[in-house]
């Protein structure tokens, strides 16, 4: 049997996307429960991949989705604080 074009990547790409959702939350979160989570898009990383915010088991996290595959990335974790604010005076 031929493998076709892009089968070796879509396979890659689900994995990565298990061993984040591993690493990051601890838990196991499957494409699934992405695709039929409550979604925001929150900005636009190139023509084909979106960050959403996803909420599932009463957790919310953002998800890198590959709308060419139809299928979540990676999980990214939770943005450090804001460094580049004004730092407030201390008397």
């Amino acid at each position: 049997m031929k493998r076709t074009r892009g089968q070796k990547k879509d396979r890659s790409v689900g994995i990565h996307f298990r061993r984040r959702c591993s690493d990051r939350l601890g838990i196991y979160v499957s494409a699934a429960e992405v695709q039929a989570g409550r979604t925001q898009a929150l900005e636009r990383q190139s023509n084909t991949r979106t960050v959403h915010r996803v909420t599932l088991r009463d957790q919310t996290i953002r998800v890198v989705y590959d709308r060419a595959r139809k299928a979540p990335v990676t999980v990214l974790p939770e943005p450090f604080p804001d460094l580049t604010s004004p730092k407030e005076s201390r008397p």
